[in-house]
Formats: structure tokens, C-alpha cells, sequence
């Protein structure tokens, strides 16, 4: 039976988004995309907020084919120390966000740390953005990622979001004995 993995690297201004599919043994990644908000000079903070949570809610659910819900698993980089109060605040609306949907569709969530993606993608808890996308292009050799992006219009500066995101569902996989290493897809 064919799964559908969505991985999520998630904050509030930038959202990697990255959709693979799982089927006999094989992940193959279909989407990537960086769902962007923008902060709005008019009404309050907290309308802005919440317009802006609003707007990611539906924004994720099109990622997700609805019509394939029994076998979604969502895999995300968990929440790190943020720089302020603030941000914190914001992302943890995005964390809500997808409690919502995981909750309104009964889909299984699977965390893992950014320090615990970066040592499963490459060896090493430090890796750098660009050592994580290099590792993932190094295991799915036959995906042109760059096509994939230009696609979902995803500006080259925002690229490390949607791989953050495709390593959330890489380390989850594994996590949840999904071997995945040495795959040529």
C-alpha cells in the first residue's frame, strides 16, 4: 500500500514543505515547496497572527491528498530554543497548526531534533545547511530537486527550508524503520 510521507520544517514567515511517496520499500520525493507568510501593517499583531496561521492551516492541507489520509505520516523538525519570546510564540502557532490538522485527520506525527536529522543525513550533529542538502541529494540521485523548486517557485535562498523538510521525513523513516539508506531513486 502506498504511503504518503509529509515533512515539515516548520516557522512562521518561511515553511518547508516536502512531500514524498512510500511504496514497496521505495521513497520518492513528488513535492517540495516554502509556504511564506507576510507580516500585515493593518489590524493588531494578534489578528495578523492569526490570519497568518490561518493561511498556513490551508496552505498545508494542500499538500496533503486528502484522498490518501489513511496512509499520511507527517515527520517534522522539532521546536528548538528560538532567539526571542516572540518567535517562539509565533512558531509555536505554527506547531499548533499542524496539531490541528494531524488531530482533525488522525495523522501521526513523528519529531525528531534538528542536532538528530543532521547526525542521521550526516554523520555529524554541526552539519551545515548545505551539508544536508548535498546528503539528500546524494540519496535520491535521480530526483532533480532544482526542477522540483523552480516549479513551486521557491526562491534559491528559501531552497533550505524544503530540504530541512525532506530530511525531517529521511530521519523519521528511519526512526520508524523506514531503511531508506543507499536507496537510488
Amino acid at each position: 500500500m502506498k504511503s504518503i510521507l509529509i515533512g515539515g520544517d516548520l516557522g512562521f514567515a518561511s515553511i518547508g514543505i516536502s512531500v514524498a511517496t512510500f511504496d514497496n520499500g521505495i521513497v520518492t520525493p513528488i513535492q517540495m515547496r516554502v509556504i511564506r507568510t507576510k507580516k500585515s501593517n493593518e489590524g493588531s499583531v494578534s489578528e495578523d497572527n492569526f490570519n497568518r496561521a490561518r493561511f498556513i492551516y490551508h496552505e498545508i492541507l494542500k499538500s496533503i491528498p486528502i484522498a490518501s489520509i489513511d496512509n499520511v505520516i507527517i515527520f517534522i523538525e522539532a521546536a528548538s530554543a528560538s532567539r526571542d519570546a516572540s518567535a517562539a510564540g509565533k512558531v509555536s502557532l505554527c506547531f499548533g497548526v499542524l496539531a490541528a490538522i494531524a488531530a482533525e485527520h488522525n495523522i501521526q506525527v513523528v519529531q525528531n531534533s534538528p542536532q538528530k536529522i543532521k547526525k542521521i543525513l550526516c554523520g555529524k550533529t554541526s552539519a551545515s545547511k548545505e551539508e544536508v542538502e548535498q546528503a539528500l541529494r546524494n540519496i535520491f540521485t535521480t530526483t532533480d530537486f532544482d526542477s522540483m523548486l523552480k516549479q513551486s517557485k521557491v526562491p534559491k535562498g528559501l531552497y533550505e527550508h524544503a530540504f530541512d523538510a525532506l530530511g525531517a521525513i529521511v530521519a523519521g523513516s528511519l526512526s520508524e524503520g523506514i531503511d531508506i539508506r543507499g536507496q537510488k531513486c
